[in-house]
């Protein structure tokens, strides 16, 4: 996986809100166009309870979003992370 320097990383609680927007805006779109990382769903670090919303392994702050094929209801094997841009495919089974 690549590596990707994380702007965020070094804030803590107390930091200015402005700092972080601006670190954020940074990451935005970041790595669209990259080619798609291959990664196992079930391996991604989950946000809260919810199976079917993960951390950007790559960003660490975006979120991969599961979409789903709205004639089957299946499981897409192709995402990308809302925040910086990086696609991901699927490997593996889905849930």
């Amino acid at each position: 996986m690549p590596k990707f320097e994380n702007k965020l990383d070094g804030l803590d609680e107390f930091s200015d809100e402005f700092q972080r927007q601006l670190a954020m805006e940074e990451l935005a779109g970041k790595n669209i166009g990259n080619p798609p990382i291959k990664i196992e769903h079930s391996k991604l670090e989950r946000e809260g309870e919810s199976m079917f919303q993960s951390k950007c392994p790559v960003c660490k702050e975006g979120y991969l979003l599961v979409r789903r094929n709205p004639s089957t209801l299946k499981i897409e094997k192709h995402d990308y992370c809302v925040l910086c841009g990086q696609e991901f495919e699927y490997i593996g089974d889905l849930p």
